[in-house]
């Protein structure tokens, strides 16, 4: 027996809002571990962190795919027929556009959209492509437990690259990635639904997009360590300077 598309839009929903649960937990474990300044925990928990966060992204894809009045059967097979989930959500970016600008098949897109769409469209695919693709990429290593060490392809040596990048993140640039992929995702719900809508709410959602290029280049992550560690304190010295006065009270 096959599931109705309405029973598989509520599976679909119910599967991102659990990770999405999850990967709340996870972050603001992070932050505290972050307050409390306890190393071992934070690099346990940006791990966790790390791998959820490529869960959600597959998660997210699969909710978009479901969108009321959205994706038909075909689009949906034809996202879901790309070899890895970076590559389905740069199909279901392409097939977004081609949607709400009727362009066929086997035509560039960039051939038949004015310029300030195009630029839309090259701007979704590079953060698809720069700040998303490693995240996605890393996740079947870290699920097969190659958390310090992640190994090649045929597993003969170290990838240095995914070396490179998991002692990279932390669980402020984690946060970014995930939060450029919900403006994605919301972009590409936007151009199912109707050209229209897309153009009115673009820069709405791509502020979210815009986030990670902005604050991962002007600010850093270790200004935003001491701004968690120092609001953590401050709390710390309120709840002692509170607790002596009752006790001079009594």
């Amino acid at each position: 027996m096959t599931a109705s598309e309405a029973d598989l839009r509520k599976y679909h929903y119910a599967n991102y809002r659990s990770v999405s649960q999850a990967l709340t937990h996870i972050e603001r474990a992070g932050k505290m571990a972050i307050r409390r300044n306890e190393v071992a925990a934070i690099r346990s928990l940006v791990q966790t962190q790390m791998l959820l966060v490529a869960i959600k992204a597959e998660a997210r894809l699969m909710k978009l795919l479901y969108l009321p009045n959205g994706f038909s059967d075909t689009q949906r097979s034809t996202v879901l027929a790309q070899p890895s989930v970076y590559e389905r959500w740069v199909s279901a970016v392409d097939i977004g556009y081609r949607s709400a600008f009727g362009i066929a098949t086997g035509v560039d897109v960039t051939y038949k959209l004015l310029h300030d769409d195009v630029a839309r469209y090259a701007t979704i695919q590079r953060v698809l492509e720069t700040r998303l693709r490693p995240i996605i990429g890393i996740r079947n290593k870290l699920a097969h437990g190659q958390w310090s060490r992640p190994l090649n392809q045929d597993k003969s040596d170290v990838d240095q690259d995914s070396c490179r990048f998991i002692a990279q993140e932390n669980v402020w640039t984690l946060i970014l990635r995930d939060d450029a992929l919900e403006g994605i995702a919301n972009i590409v719900g936007d151009l199912m639904q109707s050209r229209r809508l897309y153009q009115a709410r673009f820069n709405l959602h791509y502020k979210r997009v815009q986030r990670v290029d902005r604050v991962l280049t002007e600010k850093s992550y270790e200004e935003w360590v001491r701004r968690l560690q120092a609001s953590y304190r401050s709390g710390l010295e309120m709840m002692r300077s509170n607790l002596d006065k009752a006790v001079r009270s009594d």
